[in-house]
């Protein structure tokens, strides 16, 4: 099958996780188990100087893919928002996208 009669497959199934994930991070903070992958989402300095925890719970996030790439922006006030959002897309693909005991195969990816 090429590229012209794979895309209606090809966005219902790389769609999918991106609602899954939409629904996940809907959730309360903190109610998400953290995923093994968590820790490069909060490995920059930019968020390590974010506190641990906010008083608000209200913060902004946006979820979308392209072609089989995830997006997640966040405007948080607190390491723990970037780690829900986080959470919840990665948990979100992996629901959808079993992940692989071999980290080398895992469905996500580091990009570099």
């Amino acid at each position: 099958m090429g590229w012209v009669e794979s895309p209606p497959y090809f966005c219902a199934a790389s769609e999918t996780p991106r609602d899954v994930a939409a629904q996940y991070a809907e959730m309360e903070l903190g109610i998400l188990s953290s995923h093994k992958f968590v820790e490069y989402a909060m490995g920059s300095d930019d968020v390590k100087a974010l506190p641990k925890k906010s008083d608000s719970n209200d913060f902004k996030y946006f979820l979308d893919m392209y072609v089989d790439d995830y997006l997640a922006m966040a405007i948080a006030t607190s390491q723990e928002q970037i780690e829900h959002v986080s959470n919840a897309v990665m948990t979100g693909v992996h629901d959808v996208f079993p992940a692989d005991s071999n980290d080398e195969n895992d469905p996500l990816s580091l990009k570099s």
